[in-house]
This record gives C-alpha cells, structure tokens and sequence, in this order.
C-alpha cells in the first residue's frame, strides 16, 4: 500500500499512481551517466585514502622482514596495526574494480538511456558485476590484457574483496585455475588500473559533451 490515497483517487488508482512514479524516479536515476560517474569518483577517492595507509604499512613490514630471520612470537603495537591494514589490500582492489564497474554503467547509460534497465533474456543485466560482459554491452574495444585485468577485478568485486570465499565452489576454483595474485594488484605500481580508469573516463566524458551538445541544441 502507499499509504492514504486522495479523495479523487480510489486505494488501488493511488497504488498504481505510486508505483508508476517510483518507478519512473528510478528510471532516471539509473539512466542519468552523471550518477554513475559520481560513484566512480567516490569510489577512487576512497580507494586512494585507502592506498595511503597501505603503502607505508608495507613499508614497515619489508623492513622487520629484512631485519629479523624467524617469528618473534605475538604481534604487537605498530606490528599488529600494519598487519591488519596490509589485511585491507584486497579491499583497495575491490574499490578500484567498483569504479570501474561505474564508469562502464555510465557508459551504458549514456549509449541506451531510460531502456538501459529494460532487458530481455539475452541481455545482461546492468546489475550485474561481471566487467568483462559490463564492457561489451558498453560497446568498449580493449585489448586482451585490458580485459584479463577485468576479470580479475571481477573477483574482487563479486567476492574477494568483502569475503573469506565465495557463494559457490566453482566460483573458488575459477579463482584458483586463473591464477590470480593479489601481488598483480600493487599499490605502488597502478599503471595498468590508472590507464584503464582515465580510458573509460576520457570515453564517457566525451560522450557526455556530446550528450550536452545535443540538449543545448534541442533547447536553445
């Protein structure tokens, strides 16, 4: 029920009212690129914070391995800290495959529009994290490296990086048998994560320009 109806309307016209607005607000919102880009943003905002505290933790770690040859027992202090936040590096990759997973979202936004939730059995759902299929429906060419580096980050979205293991045993295995490394993903060297980020980014601005364009032109 949505709650009390007006006098012109009776229970069941204000119900289908009510939800053919909702669902129309929800339309527009998942249809508008500028919405996904912004979760983008946010998402590597925090992803960077997240970096800062990583990469001088690995720092410290380096340096008590290269200082000591065995188990000191317990750790403790600044040990215990470092060890909890390295801990933290796999949710650093699942942020960083999140905004990636935005920017395609806005792209296809930006490409099919109000349609972009409306799906047939063929389609993929724009629910969906797997990156590799987000980035066809997107109509993006990259290369083969390019989409390796999705479907690992496929992982860390849908599971590895918020889970100890995932929903199903096949998943797990497909884990295993694609040999992915959490050393693939370094804080350090983002080369290959920044040049796809700032590829998808470039794309969805310029589609957004044109998109204006277009507006400006309808509505002078």
């Amino acid at each position: 029920m949505a709650g009390p109806h007006p006098p012109s309307f009776s229970p069941e016209e204000w119900d289908r009212f009510v939800n053919n607005l909702h669902e129309k607000q929800f339309t527009d919102a998942v249809s508008h690129p500028s919405g996904w880009r912004l979760s983008a943003l946010t998402l590597l905002e925090a992803a960077n914070i997240l970096a800062e505290k990583i990469i001088p933790a690995e720092d410290r770690d380096l340096q008590r391995a290269l200082e000591r040859s065995e188990c000191s027992g317990p750790l403790v202090g600044q040990e215990a800290e470092d060890h909890v936040t390295l801990l933290t590096h796999s949710v650093w990759v699942m942020l960083c495959g999140l905004a990636v997973e935005n920017l395609l979202k806005a792209l296809i936004a930006a490409s099919e529009g109000p349609d972009m939730h409306k799906r047939d059995r063929k389609q993929l759902d724009v629910g969906s994290h797997k990156l590799v299929a987000l980035r066809h429906r997107a109509k993006i060419g990259l290369t083969q490296e390019e989409d390796i580096l999705l479907r690992d980050l496929t992982h860390y979205v849908e599971w590895r990086g918020k889970y100890s293991r995932p929903k199903s045993a096949a998943a797990y295995v497909a884990f295993e048998e694609e040999g992915i490394d959490a050393r693939k993903f370094s804080t350090r060297d983002t080369r290959r994560m920044k040049a796809l980020i700032d590829q998808l980014m470039s794309k969805l601005d310029r589609e957004l320009a044109v998109r204006r364009e277009s507006i400006e032109k309808t509505n002078p």
